[in-house]
């Protein structure tokens, strides 16, 4: 009886290697099915190789695959030798493998040389429901081999839109553990700053009366958000910070900002009346979160006839201070580099002394939003702690005061000016603080690190 046992099992494993490419049939590691329960950064496919770890990704659209090679904590980069490696690749329904060479594509902190993400896309792989893959990689001097099975379909993924938890992702809409916001959903493997701020499955009209806005003069502004699909009204937005839709307008140029919240009607339409104080070009960013699907945010384009001011060129202030009105507010980021989770620690003071009672503001102590030269980065965060003389820290958006320093949390998608505005509130009055930053590309010049 064990003989059989034995001569089963050497033909099963026989079949297993014939199964798979000649060049691959020796090696060892961890194959399809063997990893469950890991972390996700990207919103791939996570295997285990020794003490390391390689996060697959699957494009059908483009016939591409990335992959990342991650530390023992499945999180952190893992950069390896910056040289291409060679993937075997099936596609579902396809009778041969084909080799795909996986270029190095360096992530902005991979040393010179190395590389702790790689790239590379085939036709034969387009539009496959789904695809086996079999990728070797050279890890601390050992070689090993890494095999999954990748979706085609697109990788639902959902993060803290605040970084409370860097890099982990979720595979379903909810609330941050540690801040309580609601998630955002991500597209897989735009790790780089390049993901949408908004799903392809919906998109916002926006209506003027009158259909050409003057400055000095009401116009009423009525948002729609439709499915793409088939054009239908989302009616089912979730009540974020007090409101279901947060707008945050600014001049092109950046010189001017407002913050309003257009009310929600019975057909799902949103409404507001504003006046706008000058004219020009603007940009309205529409911040929703749909029910079950996360964030969504849409970039406007719009003009408004009259007068315009003329724009100054941003200049980079983050060490002044903004003085508004008998308030006194500083601003004090840690090291100010693309990619990387930057903490901005904001002191709010009053006739010189600091504030400890901070009132909150659309449901927490304070709000921030940066938007890049160009206006096409928008990044919206809320505190991540609060501090107060003497006392302990506490998650923001859940205390009734606090102060004299709030700090967010948020992570800067690519290198170059951005000017921000954070609004806290005291004594019912709502103060705006403006800062400029210059984002770096590396560590070089990144900025020191905050005090309080």
């Amino acid at each position: 009886m064990r003989r059989h046992a034995s001569a089963f099992r050497a033909v099963l494993a026989l079949g297993l290697a014939l199964a798979l490419p000649v060049a691959y049939g020796q090696d060892h590691g961890h194959g399809k099915g063997e990893d469950h329960g890991h972390r996700s950064p990207h919103g791939g496919e996570v295997v285990s190789i020794g003490k390391y770890h390689v996060e697959l990704l699957f494009s059908a659209e483009e016939g591409g695959v990335t992959l990342f090679v991650l530390g023992g904590d499945e999180t952190s980069p893992e950069p390896i030798e910056g040289k291409a490696l060679t993937a075997q690749c099936k596609a579902s329904g396809a009778a041969d493998y084909v080799a795909l060479t996986l270029e190095p594509a360096p992530q902005a902190d991979d040393p010179k040389g190395r590389a702790s993400r790689f790239k590379g896309r085939a036709e034969q792989l387009e539009g496959a429901a789904s695809l086996d893959i079999v990728v070797h990689v050279l890890v601390g001097g050992k070689r090993f081999r890494a095999s999954a099975t990748l979706s085609g379909g697109t990788h639902a993924a959902y993060s803290c839109p605040m970084g409370c938890e860097k890099d982990k992702t979720y595979t379903q809409p909810g609330a941050c553990p540690v801040c309580g916001m609601h998630l955002k959903r991500v597209a897989a493997g735009h790790d780089d700053g390049s993901a949408p701020l908004h799903s392809d499955a919906y998109r916002m009209d926006l209506v003027t009366d009158p259909a050409t806005p003057m400055a000095g003069k009401p116009t009423t502004l009525l948002f729609t958000p439709r499915r793409t699909s088939d054009g239908s009204v989302v009616k089912k937005l979730e009540i974020v910070h007090e409101q279901p839709l947060h707008l945050i307008m600014v001049s092109r140029g950046l010189g001017w900002y407002g913050h309003e919240h257009p009310a929600q009607r019975a057909d799902g339409s949103l409404a507001l009346t504003f006046t706008f104080p000058v004219g020009g070009e603007y940009i309205l960013f529409a911040d929703i979160t749909v029910e079950g699907d996360g964030n969504q945010v849409f970039p406007i384009a719009m003009r408004v006839e009259g007068k315009p001011v003329p724009v100054a060129a941003l200049e980079v202030d983050v060490r002044e201070t903004r003085r508004i009105g008998d308030y006194e507010v500083t601003l004090a980021p840690s090291a100010l580099v693309a990619g990387k989770h930057v903490t901005l620690a904001y002191r709010v003071r009053k006739g010189g002394k600091d504030v400890t009672d901070l009132q909150p503001y659309l449901g927490a102590l304070g709000h921030c939003v940066f938007i890049s030269e160009d206006g096409t980065r928008y990044l919206h965060s809320h505190p991540a702690e609060e501090h107060r003389e003497g006392g302990a820290h506490g998650h923001g958006g859940h205390s009734e005061s606090g102060g004299p320093v709030v700090e967010f949390a948020t992570l800067f998608p690519s290198p170059g000016l951005y000017k921000g505005w954070a609004q806290f509130r005291h004594q019912k009055r709502v103060l705006t603080a403006e800062f400029t930053v210059r984002i770096s590309a590396s560590s070089e010049g990144g900025g020191g690190k905050h005090g309080h």
